[in-house]
């Protein structure tokens, strides 16, 4: 596992972290409550402009990444600066994620979202 930036970095209760993770801290970085975040995973709130020719020299672009409680960050996931994830999701992310999407696809679009049995959840 890689932290860089750890002062900015919060992580609640109950989060699986696995091995060969990359999370680079630059702007602040928040993981909710039971968030399961796979193998080879990066979250980074840091970039450069991709609009401009040169990116070499471009200025860094900070931005806050947020996953919300009971979040399934799913194998090889790339989450970028500014993207908040709403609860359940996996791909690549980068746009905001509603609640209790299922994605897929690189960008990562929604296919459709989880039907709760609301005798059986606990979210």
């Amino acid at each position: 596992m890689c932290f860089e930036g750890k002062e900015n970095i919060e992580i609640e209760d109950d989060v699986s972290i696995n091995a060969f993770i990359h999370i680079r801290e630059q702007e602040g970085i928040k993981i909710g409550n039971r968030v399961m975040i796979a193998t080879h995973t990066i979250i980074t709130s840091l970039t450069h402009d991709y609009n401009l020719e040169n990116m070499r020299f471009a200025p860094a672009i900070t931005k806050e990444v947020i996953i919300d409680n009971d979040t399934w960050v799913g194998l090889r996931v790339i989450t970028m600066p500014g993207v908040k994830i709403g609860k359940g999701a996996g791909s690549v992310f980068t746009k905001d994620i509603p609640a209790y999407a299922i994605v897929s696809c690189i960008p990562a679009k929604i296919i459709k979202y989880k039907e709760l049995d609301s005798k059986n959840s606990s979210i």
